[in-house]
C-alpha cells in the first residue's frame, strides 16, 4: 500500500518465508516455508509462481535476488548443500559455495550484477562476512544446465 494506506494490494505471501524485492519492481521473490522446496515470486494479487522447481529441488532457505532479477542466491537446509546460486528465467540452480556455518544463518545477498555473493559463516568460531566471486562462465553453466539437480535428484525427496 501506499504511505497515505491507499491503493492495497495483496501479494500471495501465504506460506512465505524470507521475502524480498525483485529489483526495483512490484515482484517479490521468497522462499517457501517447510514442506515447500522452491523459491517463488507473485506480483501483486496474483498466485505465486515457481522459480525454482519444488519438487525436485532442496530447501531454501533465506534468498535474495540480483539488482536485475536475473539471479537469486539461497542457502539450504535438510540437507544443508551450500549456497546456491538460481538462474530466475530457467529456474536452473547449482552449489555455489558451502558456508560451513554452526548456528548462524548465512543469509546470502548478491550484488548489483550478481558477480559477488556476501554470506555469513560462523565457521571460525565467530560469526564473519565472506564474499564470493561468482565467474561469467559459472553464470552461464548454471544457465545452460541444471547439473546440481540432476546429480543429486535422490536427495530431494518429492
Amino acid at each position: 500500500m501506499r504511505a497515505d494506506g491507499s491503493e492495497k494490494h495483496r501479494w500471495a505471501v501465504q506460506n512465505w518465508s524470507h521475502g524480498t524485492w525483485l529489483d526495483q519492481t512490484d515482484v517479490m521473490q521468497g522462499t517457501l516455508l517447510p514442506p515447500g522446496h522452491a523459491i517463488v515470486s507473485a506480483s501483486p494479487n496474483s498466485a505465486p509462481h515457481e522459480v525454482a522447481a519444488a519438487v525436485s529441488g532442496p530447501y531454501y532457505w533465506h534468498s535474495a535476488p540480483s539488482s536485475d532479477g536475473q539471479w537469486i542466491v539461497s542457502d539450504t537446509n535438510w540437507p544443508d548443500i551450500g549456497i546456491q546460486l538460481i538462474h530466475v528465467p530457467t529456474g536452473h540452480f547449482r552449489t555455489l559455495c558451502m558456508s560451513d556455518s554452526g548456528y548462524a544463518h548465512p543469509h546470502p545477498v548478491l550484488n548489483h550484477d550478481a558477480s559477488n555473493a556476501m554470506f555469513t559463516s560462523d565457521r571460525s568460531g565467530i560469526s564473519q562476512v565472506y564474499c564470493v566471486e561468482i565467474s561469467d562462465a559459472f553464470k552461464e553453466e548454471v544457465a545452460a544446465e541444471n547439473t546440481l539437480k540432476k546429480d543429486r535428484a535422490a536427495d530431494f525427496p518429492d
